[in-house]
């Protein structure tokens, strides 16, 4: 399946278990399954792209300077949880979530 039928029928099941709830949010089991793969599919995908790019910076000065700078503020740190992990749009889109409440 392409990543955009895999979306679509992801997006529908959702839906599905939801359009009726009052509050609260449902995540089916074969939705939650259905992101795991995702998650396991994209770890390789990111793991090829920066293999890829280490080959090219081996070969182009200009590039590996510019990135060398990056790393310069960065170092050699890895994360070692989910939780640890900074994206923006990531949080847009969990603030933007309806029916979402924190358990207290």
């Amino acid at each position: 399946m392409k990543f955009e039928e895999i979306r679509t029928a992801t997006i529908m099941a959702l839906y599905k278990a939801n359009k009726d709830l009052d509050k609260g949010i449902f995540i089916p089991a074969n939705v939650q399954e259905q992101a795991d793969v995702i998650g396991k599919f994209f770890s390789g995908k990111f793991l090829l792209s920066c293999l890829r790019e280490s080959q090219i910076i081996e070969k182009d000065q200009d590039k590996f300077d510019l990135l060398f700078k990056k790393y310069e503020t960065v170092g050699n740190n890895f994360c070692t949880i989910v939780e640890e992990i900074e994206d923006e749009e990531r949080i847009k889109l969990f603030e933007d979530l309806e029916n979402l409440e924190e358990e207290n």
